[in-house]
């Protein structure tokens, strides 16, 4: 099984306190065999806001595409997570 991933951050300076992620993930899994010959790749965003010291409001959206032995096996998919992290 090899994987690579690359992300990037970047905190955006402006009036509010913000900040974004990016990331491309490919990951294969091959037995050598024939038997098992996968692979996928994912795509990912998000954004981040920092209301205030205890409070993030916080969005990502993920795209995946996956090649497994087989057209059955195959697919495709979008993620969209948002939510709240509160900190004590």
């Amino acid at each position: 099984m090899s994987a690579a991933r690359s992300i990037a951050r970047s905190a955006l300076k402006s009036a509010i306190s913000s900040g974004a992620i990016s990331s491309l993930i490919y990951s294969n899994q091959n037995s050598e065999d024939g038997i098992i010959y996968d692979n996928d790749f994912t795509e990912t965003a998000g954004l981040e806001y920092y209301a205030d010291r205890d409070t993030v409001l916080f969005g990502k959206y993920a795209h995946v595409n996956f090649d497994g032995v087989g057209v059955p096996n195959d697919y495709t998919g979008d993620e969209i997570h948002f939510g709240v992290r509160l900190r004590r």
